[in-house]
Formats: structure tokens, sequence, C-alpha cells
């Protein structure tokens, strides 16, 4: 009887660390989500700026891109198109399993 018992207490525990486990993994996930779409917003800014250039310079249109220079592109939208992200949707929530973790950030 003690012995179930035992393996009773183990297997909460077991099941209380993998429930810690998944809210960590939630998390990064939603941080890879993010990085990923300021990586794509960064990228849009890269090809204005460098048609920008091309217009100051006196270059015209690329060839073979549609639309006046004056045309604006879509923002870009990402997480099952939810819109643009902001800078509040990116911001980290810490939950209680990542400061159970500890500040990894001085450690190297």
């Amino acid at each position: 009887m003690r012995k179930s018992r035992e393996m009773d207490c183990y297997l909460r525990r077991l099941k209380q660390e993998l429930m810690s486990m998944k809210e960590v993994g939630d998390g990064l996930q939603d941080q890879m989500n993010c990085m990923m779409g300021a990586l794509q917003e960064l990228k849009l800014l890269q090809v204005q700026t460098a048609l920008e250039q091309l217009e100051i310079s006196g270059g015209g249109p690329a060839p073979g891109c549609p639309g006046s220079p004056g045309t604006q592109p879509e923002p870009p939208r990402w997480e099952g198109g939810k819109g643009p992200a902001s800078p509040l949707a990116c911001s980290p929530s810490n939950p209680p399993a990542l400061a159970s973790l500890g500040d990894f950030s001085s450690q190297g």
C-alpha cells in the first residue's frame, strides 16, 4: 500500500514537471513567432529603403516591379493573419514556470 502512494506521488510530480515544460515550450513558441514577425518587418524595411535609394539616385522602378513608385505595400501579417505585430504583442509574459528557471543572461 505504501509503494502505491509513493508511485502516485512520483506520477503527480512527473505530471507537474511535464506541464511546466509545456508552459515553457509555449512561451518559446510565442517568442519565436514574434521574432519571425520582426524579421519579416525588417526585410520589408530593407526593400523599401533600397527602392527609395534607387528612386533618389534617378533610377526608375526596377524591371518587373508592378505599381507606381508611391505605392506602399501592405504591412506584413503573421500569427494567423491577426494583423501587424505591436511592441506590446512581443513583451515577455514570464509565467511561473519560467521564473523558476532563474536568470541565465549573466552566464556565459
